[in-house]
């Protein structure tokens, strides 16, 4: 997959398996969103960075 694809906010709340609404909670608002015009979108490599850092931790996992 191309890292430096941009995705809409829409194309990243269906990879996120989440609703529109969760852009508004202060999680959501977190997304690293760029600015093209009118348009915010997301780098799909952005993205991913964003979802490890976010990972909740795993049970039995050191650290």
């Amino acid at each position: 997959m191309d890292d430096d694809a941009l995705l809409t906010r829409t194309e990243a709340l269906r990879l996120l398996r989440v609703g529109k609404d969760w852009l508004y909670t202060d999680e959501g608002k977190t997304l690293p969103m760029v600015r093209v015009g009118r348009r915010l979108l997301i780098r799909r490599g952005a993205l991913t960075a964003w979802v490890r850092a976010h990972e909740a931790p795993r049970a039995g996992r050191a650290g």
